[in-house]
């Protein structure tokens, strides 16, 4: 998906900016507060493109030289990060801004990067902020991938992922290559896990509870044929098993089981 930089307006004033992409239209749930810009202002208050947090990347594509919006809803004193990932080109900074009117000479968070971008912060108002991304000047453009994960909030599993009992019986599934099947299951203080894969061909198994668990949001992860992974539980929650193939041409074969003790 391509999205388009709008026409520049003199900084050091109240300049306003649209960012079109995918789904900009009329809502303007926002929190538009009027700034004397230091540097460029963009108008993010139309977006539609919105983020939801702790689901898995979105992929875009992107012209050379484009200003590309987002927002995403935080919640006081939730800690949240930002993770954009160059597929191919490079990226010219990250703002973000818990004001509509995003100011780049002031924002509330930056990040200097050419290639792979990351922002962390704890949230200090329940709101929705605002995330301007600029791409390189690379006469191919920017091919990347954008998400937002927080360990505070949006805990459920997304759809596709299954259940899985400690001590019940394993569970057979094929992957396709490059394919990640993802199972949870709840602990308990104290209790000792081991999760074994049992696959064929050399896959990678990660673990989080983060619901869109992968080699970015793993916790602990492990990259071996059969190779388990243990820890003990420090609370009663709830944890995500993710099981990737590991770029194989005829796809893996495994037997999940997650043992408790």
């Amino acid at each position: 998906m391509i999205m388009r930089r709008i026409a520049l307006f003199s900084s050091f004033s109240l300049a306003m900016f649209l960012i079109l992409g995918c789904g900009v239209g009329e809502e303007n749930n926002n929190n538009s507060q009027p700034v004397e810009c230091v540097g460029t202002c963009f108008d993010l208050s139309s977006l539609q493109n919105e983020i939801t947090v702790n689901n898995d990347p979105l992929r875009y594509e992107a012209l050379p030289d484009a200003d590309l919006g987002y927002k995403f809803n935080t919640t006081e004193g939730y800690k949240y990060k930002i993770v954009v990932d160059a597929l191919s080109g490079k990226t010219n900074d990250l703002y973000v801004s818990d004001n509509a009117i995003l100011d780049t000479g002031a924002p509330k968070y930056k990040d200097h990067c050419r290639y792979d971008c990351e922002l962390e912060f704890v949230s200090t108002t329940s709101s929705y902020h605002y995330i301007l991304l600029r791409s390189g000047s690379t006469q191919t453009g920017l091919n990347y991938s954008i998400r937002v994960f927080s360990f505070d909030e949006n805990l459920s599993p997304l759809p596709d992922t299954s259940p899985i009992s400690p001590n019940g019986a394993s569970v057979p599934f094929s992957l396709i290559q490059n394919e990640i099947k993802r199972y949870y299951f709840n602990t308990q203080i104290g209790n000792d896990y081991t999760i074994r894969p049992n696959c064929n061909i050399a896959a990678s198994l990660y673990l989080s509870r983060i619901p869109s668990v992968d080699s970015e949001t793993a916790e602990l992860r492990k990259a071996q044929y059969s190779e388990s992974l243990e820890f003990r539980a420090t609370k009663a929650t709830t944890y995500y098993i993710g099981v990737k193939d590991s770029d194989n041409t005829s796809g893996s074969e495994c037997a999940l089981e997650v043992i408790e003790e």
